[in-house]
């Protein structure tokens, strides 16, 4: 196994335990402009199940529902209404804020949600709000507030007004953020999702923005107005005497006297409002009472059942219909004991279930078994194709069958395949295109003394500057230009180091092409050379004497004859 398959292993290895340790997602955390206290309530579970970040004290719950409360017609920041002074002075700032890549490390981990190419406008999908805002308090506060009152001073405060805005904006008057914890603490407390009001049976939202508790049938509610105890005798309800009132307000339904003070009842069914006179229906069927189906009905509930059952004297449960059942109609044979199961079926505690011939018959498949309604098949990894025979699978020769995309050459491995590149290429990042090496620029001093280098495709070139010429091992040497063809010159050539010179014989002079010589003509250009006549000859001159006259040694001079 070479490098590049480690490499390959690797990856595969890692990118397998990251998915191994990511938490599924509810679709609707990813639905863009998703509202809703279920919604909330999803996104808030999701958050603890990440085991990021710290215990908030239903902090980041009830602030997604005061945020509801305003009805806001702009949805940038989601359900968290993260601001984006928030989202990128606090949440993208990871120099200034150290902790945030050990956080938005582990979001990558968790929900493989990679924060640096978040933007604020994909906050309107309530993943990324909820993560936003978590991220945002975990990084501006030392410790989460416990108490209620505390929490809607940082809400106004820090939250609902960001604390990167600039450091020169005034504060908002004292009179405002007063107001902005009232309504927290109003919305909180009207809500039976905040994790305020811990009624220990039942808890209704009322109108006035109130919330009630309510027990189960055969309980009372305690004076605490939260927990609930068995009640012990029949409740003495009184008809309603002509003065029946509380605090100028009639009871809805019927009062009583204890101890000569007048207090308001409710029927089965009802629970009394906190108000002392109101009565609120009891929803029976949040704890439950039928075998199949429930109607909660004011003061009441009915059950019904599913087709092919019927409902029995108790009003609640439910028993199967006897009726002939058709072969295919498995709801029915479910219901018909003694109908025989279709094929690929069996009967176990009365009901038709499939048969798991994958569990039933393990190691039948060679890569992986799927149960199927009649029977089983068997399916292979990435990489491998079924044989004929249904059961074992064969590699998928990628790199015959071409379908493998590499850009030079390919090797089949088992379940797999991997791409090479010819000499003086490399890989890219897709590890299937191949691209020029450069060796110039990655092999310093690859051409040596003063040879200069010039990439090419899959290789490299050592130029010679002008009058050398490459000798082994890329080494530049002197070009004689003398040995060919004289240099071109038409008497003396001189090699020099990169160059040459031409240069003439005696009598000569070089033209100014610089290569070819002329005779100089030394009678003409030096008149009275000779004593009486002058004569040129190729590359010098002849002097010469009238017959009564001899020549002097020097060939220059006429001597009288003796």
């Amino acid at each position: 196994m070479d490098y590049r398959q480690i490499l390959i292993f690797v990856l595969f290895v890692s990118s397998t335990n990251a998915r191994r340790n990511r938490l599924p997602i509810p679709k609707s955390l990813i639905v863009a402009d998703a509202t809703g206290i279920d919604v909330i309530l999803d996104a808030v579970e999701l958050m603890k199940k990440t085991k990021i970040f710290r215990n908030d004290h239903h902090l980041i719950k009830r602030i997604a529902i005061v945020e509801a409360s305003y009805n806001r017609t702009a949805n940038d920041g989601g359900l968290w209404q993260v601001q984006k002074c928030a989202f990128l002075g606090v949440t993208q700032n990871r120099r200034k804020y150290r902790k945030l890549a050990a956080l938005q490390k582990q979001v990558r981990r968790r929900l493989g949600i990679t924060w640096s190419k978040v933007h604020h406008y994909d906050l309107r999908r309530p993943l990324y709000s909820v993560v936003a805002a978590r991220l945002y308090l975990e990084v501006i506060l030392d410790s989460f507030p416990k108490k209620l009152r505390n929490q809607a001073k940082l809400w106004s405060a820090k939250y609902h007004r960001c604390i990167e805005s600039g450091k020169n904006i005034r504060s908002p008057p004292l009179q405002r953020l007063r107001r902005s914890e009232e309504v927290y603490i109003r919305v909180v407390k009207s809500s039976c999702n905040s994790g305020y009001n811990k009624c220990q049976h039942f808890c209704h939202e009322l109108p006035q923005g109130k919330t009630a508790c309510s027990c189960r049938k055969g309980f009372i509610l305690h004076s605490d107005g939260k927990t609930c105890k068995e009640a012990k005798g029949p409740i003495i309800v009184h008809p309603l005497p002509i003065h029946c009132e509380i605090n100028s307000n009639q009871c809805e339904h019927t009062c009583s006297r204890e101890r000569g003070v007048v207090k308001c009842t409710c029927r089965d069914g009802f629970v009394l409002h906190d108000n002392g006179f109101s009565c609120v229906d009891i929803d029976e069927c949040e704890d439950s009472p039928c075998d199949h189906k429930c109607h909660n009905t004011p003061g009441s509930f009915h059950c019904s059942c599913k087709k092919g059952y019927e409902l029995q004297q108790d009003l609640t449960s439910c028993q199967i219909k006897k009726e002939n059942c058709s072969i295919n109609d498995i709801e029915c044979l479910d219901r018909c004991v003694d109908c025989p199961c279709p094929t690929g079926w069996t009967r176990r505690d009365g009901r038709c279930i499939e048969i798991d011939e994958c569990s039933l018959y393990k190691g039948v498949c060679h890569h992986n078994c799927l149960n199927t309604p009649k029977g089983y098949r068997c399916a292979c990894s990435a990489g491998f194709a079924l044989d004929e025979n249904g059961i074992s699978c064969s590699d998928k020769d990628e790199c015959q069958t071409g379908s493998h995309g590499c850009h030079h050459h390919c090797r089949n491995i088992p379940g797999s395949y991997f791409c090479s590149c010819a000499k003086g290429y490399r890989l890219n990042f897709d590890l299937k295109t191949c691209v020029d090496i450069d060796e110039c620029a990655l092999y310093y001093g690859i051409c040596k003394g003063s040879s200069k280098c010039r990439n090419t495709l899959g290789g490299f070139k050592c130029e010679c500057p002008t009058g050398f010429v490459s000798h082994s091992q890329n080494v530049c040497i002197d070009d004689d230009e003398c040995l060919i063809n004289n240099g071109g010159c038409s008497q003396r050539c001189q090699n020099l180091p990169g160059s040459y010179r031409c240069s003439c014989w005696f009598g000569y002079t070089l033209m100014p092409d610089r290569r070819t010589c002329q005779d100089i003509d030394e009678c003409q250009r030096f008149p009275g050379l000779c004593h009486h006549k002058c004569t040129n000859t190729p590359g010098g001159f002849q002097c010469s004497c009238p017959p009564n006259q001899v020549q002097h040694a020097n060939g220059l001079l006429c001597l009288p004859a003796v």
